[in-house]
């Protein structure tokens, strides 16, 4: 999944949060679309269907359709218009949105308990009998348009964007979820129903409610997704690229991510080492730090030891079925970016070597640990959502394999001799990978 902090939390969080939820119930269709449920002890209802699309499934003729259909959630269906989603929305106090990643397209929803099956309804019927009539898909330009300019000023979705570019260059990872601003009006309606229909298989659909009855979600499902077909998409062939992105900006600092490929969900081990590394390279960070502040991960202390102006240091993962990108971001004055990046580039090769870890490594597995419990019930949604999707293992399964996790079964998984770097901003001082 997309959102590069998020995506670890999000795709590890699959369990289910004590007093918050109840056990889980599965069905799967006869065609495979997968249903999940649990209840809840609140008086709410969270919903999402997560299906197979995004960017990483589309080509170079229909570049930014995933974005349009993203945009295009909750318009008519065959027994709905959208004015009529959009007015018992509000009268049912239902809160609706969609996000689409590299990977998924996901329609959520959130409403009160005694609205759940009708919401189910809407949510599944949006999913399985959307129209996309070609008017609504060019009615989208604008609100493209919006979303595009937007984006251009949030450098750190910019700089996710090329540091995917850079370790997947050529390979559908590198693909933006966002929609190329020259594509904007050329994506057309016969696309997106084409897109919609070659990507939207049962066999990669999950349907999951939290705070409703398992029956009634089944009921949806049935009502709405039995139609879609049973063969699944081709997944496209992804190869890892060593490389390295650099976009000048007008901003005086330089933001860096520096990081390695890893193996992502592939297995157990996979998605724990990753969990674990992300915390070795700063985790969720902290607030603006300056040099003489007591820095909490070995990455922070490397950089500051490089400058004596105010920096923050954070851990990102972004975590796919058997691909995944986990490093650092690094913010600080361009002017000591040479210095400071220097020493979090031998600090970085050092983790991933396991150089120096056995003081830290604990405490990065409690915090992966943490990290693996969910806090609130559109957590626990997501979590189910991302679980089922993947098909990964369970959250007690990840949870005794980080407790588990030696220095060395870390370090013989983590085997990285390739990295990738992206810098934007004041880059003039940032050092090349060569450097590093």
């Amino acid at each position: 999944m997309f959102a590069l902090r998020s995506t670890a939390r999000a795709t590890a969080r699959a369990n289910i949060a004590r007093g918050m939820a109840t056990s889980v119930e599965v069905t799967t269709l006869p065609n495979g679309v997968k249903v999940v449920s649990t209840g809840s002890n609140s008086g709410i209802a969270t919903l999402a269907v997560t299906v197979s699309g995004g960017s990483m499934y589309e080509t170079s003729s229909n570049a930014g359709v995933s974005h349009y259909l993203r945009d295009l959630a909750f318009q008519s269906t065959g027994s709905r218009t959208a004015v009529r989603i959009a007015r018992e929305g509000e009268n049912t106090g239902t809160q609706y949105s969609s996000v689409s990643g590299r990977d998924f397209l996901q329609y959520k929803a959130q409403t009160l308990k005694s609205n759940a099956p009708y919401v189910a309804d809407v949510l599944t019927e949006v999913v399985g009998d959307s129209l996309l009539e070609d008017w609504e898909a060019s009615k989208q330009n604008e609100r493209v348009s919006q979303d595009l300019a937007i984006i251009a000023q949030n450098d750190e979705a910019n700089l996710v964007d090329d540091f995917h570019r850079a370790a997947f260059w050529g390979s559908p990872l590198a693909r933006s979820p966002n929609c190329l601003a020259s594509n904007v009006g050329s994506v057309n309606g016969a696309e997106i129903r084409a897109f919609r229909d070659s990507q939207f298989a049962a066999s990669t659909t999950v349907v999951v409610g939290v705070g409703m009855t398992h029956a009634d979600l089944v009921e949806a499902a049935s009502k709405h997704l039995s139609s879609l077909s049973s063969s699944s998409p081709s997944v496209p062939a992804t190869t890892f690229c060593s490389s390295e992105s650099f976009v000048p900006t007008s901003s005086p600092n330089a933001d860096v991510m520096l990081g390695v490929a890893t193996n992502g969900m592939a297995t157990v081990n996979d998605f724990a080492c990753s969990l674990v590394l992300r915390q070795l390279f700063g985790g969720n960070g902290s607030s603006v730090k300056w040099a003489s502040d007591a820095s909490a991960s070995t990455v922070g202390a490397a950089v500051a030891s490089g400058t004596s102006s105010p920096f923050k240091v954070s851990g990102f993962a972004a975590l796919y079925k058997s691909n995944g990108l986990v490093g650092t971001h690094i913010s600080v004055d361009g002017a000591d970016a040479s210095q400071a990046i220097t020493a979090a580039g031998k600090a970085v090769k050092d983790i991933v070597a396991g150089v120096g870890i056995s003081e830290n490594f604990e405490g990065a597995k409690q915090k992966a640990l943490l990290g693996l419990v969910a806090e609130s019930q559109e957590d626990i949604t997501s979590c189910l959502s991302s679980q089922h999707f993947y098909n990964t293992a369970s959250n007690d399964e990840v949870m005794t394999a980080v407790k588990n996790l030696t220095v060395e079964g870390f370090t013989s998984t983590v085997k990285a001799s390739n990295f990738v770097l992206a810098a934007r901003g004041n880059i003039d001082n940032v050092p090349r990978l060569s450097q590093l």
